[in-house]
């Protein structure tokens, strides 16, 4: 269960300015199965973050992303690509939420 070489998938991370937030999102989604778009500067600057399974290809998403950054005529922003932990979610969920007993009702976690 403990596989070194298993990973909890992998995260791409750039932050960019509002106005150009959906067109690299639209590159990153052709790099990931999810992506979520965070504001993180007053809502000047948000961060596009992509989850996959698979290792992206990083060359093709750097490409992507300095194209778009050419064609909104701004500099490209740093991409962070990041392996995350495998975590056992059950687990994890019975840690957190542990059974508990209310009157005479006993709730599972």
């Amino acid at each position: 269960m403990n596989d070194p070489k298993r990973t909890g998938g992998y995260r791409i991370e750039l932050d960019v300015p509002v106005e150009h937030v959906l067109a690299f999102s639209d590159v990153v989604e052709n790099f990931a199965s999810a992506v979520a778009m965070v504001e993180i500067g007053e809502g000047k600057v948000w961060r596009v973050e992509g989850f996959g399974e698979s290792l992206p290809d990083k060359s093709g998403l750097v490409a992507g992303i300095e194209l778009t950054a050419l064609m909104a005529g701004i500099e490209a922003p740093a991409v962070k690509i990041q392996v995350l932990p495998w975590t056992d979610w059950l687990l994890e969920n019975r840690r957190r939420f542990p059974p508990i007993r209310i009157d005479r009702f006993f709730v599972h976690g």
